[in-house]
């Protein structure tokens, strides 16, 4: 069974190095997005077309119901972002000046002036960003007006951003998948199994989703540049936490083409744990959440093997997990029986019902070892609650 607990808690981290495209600056791709969204809407004004508001027109990113901000450095420590009366959601991001350079959230200030505590429990290991999803719960939905992020590194924060979605949010939504193959195994694999490992996965996620008026939307399975493959086939991801080869690949992905509404996966042939020589990571989710949109960042992907003890075909609900993570969703309850998400209609399994009194909990002993994000389980159910973070993430919209 696979280390999910190590892959949440200390195989989530931030921005990496990859190849040319992938080194551009955020800030520099968006100014370019924001040169020709101004030159459209100067076309269509000339035309007397209705400009409106909305992203850079681009076939990844769907509908008009997205805004990209630049907020740039924080002057002391704090980014302020404004909320508009329509918005629904909100994915924010903060950038350090290099992949190394730890970058905490410290504080989430509400129009009200309010603390928000949701996100801050969600934080992993940030190495090079963090990234904050709201709202986490229907009972605290965005408000409207300006939100305060508070954040600090080890050098500088050189940039921050804010991923706006505009409601109402439609009753159905899909999410865009690409498959990356950074793998030399799963390379060799024919079209047609390309398409029935598609149609694997996208079973599992219809099965996790449609429930909640939610779906999965177009797949691609594209190959890598050989040079990503070589790099990074055979892929170190430490317990310890430090996973900048992930960061690396994550960027590695980035075409350089701006802002994408895709979720990326990067299949490799195996993970290697320097610090585990008897466990197995079958995946594993950059950032929870994931740095996710935005061009230039690497807590962006999840990553699969492709030749682990299990069929990369019988991993489809252990990498939904994963991008459970990347979007949002903790473990329901870790496995020491002490931490818990902070969703409120996900049942909270503590060291009372440590039945074999091992230390542990696992998903026969738990009320919520049937859920997706369990530390420890292939379930594929989630709560209402889980399911309202997924609606609200931007990489969700309509078909």
């Amino acid at each position: 069974m696979l280390a999910l607990l190590a892959c949440l808690l200390l195989g989530l981290a931030a921005c990496g190095e990859g190849d040319d495209a992938a080194e551009e600056s955020v800030a520099g791709l968006l100014e370019e997005e924001l040169e020709a969204l101004e030159s459209d809407m100067a076309t269509a004004e000339a035309d007397g077309a209705d400009t409106g508001a909305g992203v850079p027109a681009d076939p990844d990113l769907p509908g008009d119901d997205l805004r990209i901000v630049d907020l740039g450095p924080p002057i002391g420590g704090e980014v302020d972002v404004e909320v508009a009366d329509d918005d629904v959601s909100l994915l924010f991001v903060a950038q350090g000046i290099d992949p190394a350079d730890t970058v905490d959230l410290l504080e989430v200030i509400a129009p009200d002036g309010s603390s928000v505590d949701a996100p801050l429990a969600l934080q992993p290991f940030n190495g090079g960003e963090v990234a904050a999803l709201l709202p986490l719960s229907a009972e605290e939905p965005l408000t409207a007006g300006t939100w305060t992020f508070v954040v600090e590194a080890e050098q500088a924060v050189t940039g921050a951003f804010a991923v706006l979605q505009r409601g109402p949010l439609p009753a159905q939504q899909v999410i865009d998948v690409t498959f990356h193959i950074a793998s030399t195994v799963a390379a060799e694999a024919t079209a047609e199994e390309r398409e029935a490992l598609a149609l694997v996965y996208r079973n599992a996620g219809d099965t996790i989703f449609n429930p909640h008026g939610l779906g999965v939307g177009d797949i691609e399975i594209v190959d890598t540049d050989p040079a990503v493959t070589e790099a990074f086939a055979l892929l170190d991801l430490p317990s310890s936490g430090d996973d900048l080869a992930q960061r690396e690949i994550c960027a590695a992905l980035d075409a350089g083409e701006g802002p994408s509404r895709r979720l990326a996966f990067a299949i490799v042939d195996e993970v290697v744990d320097p610090d585990d020589d008897e466990g197995e990571t079958e995946g594993n989710a950059a950032g929870l959440p994931g740095a996710t949109i935005l061009p230039g960042m690497s807590t962006s992907c999840v990553v699969m093997v492709a030749d682990g003890s299990r069929n990369i075909t019988d991993l489809a609900s252990t990498v939904w997990h994963e991008v459970g993570h990347l979007l949002g969703l903790a473990h329901t309850t870790e496995s020491d029986g002490l931490g818990f998400d902070p969703i409120p209609d996900t049942p909270e399994c503590d060291l009372t019902y440590d039945d074999d009194d091992d230390g542990y909990v696992d998903a026969s002993e738990c009320p919520d070892g049937d859920n997706l994000m369990f530390h420890d389980s292939d379930a594929l159910a989630l709560t209402p609650q889980q399911a309202f973070v997924l609606r609200h993430h931007p990489l969700f919209h309509a078909p």
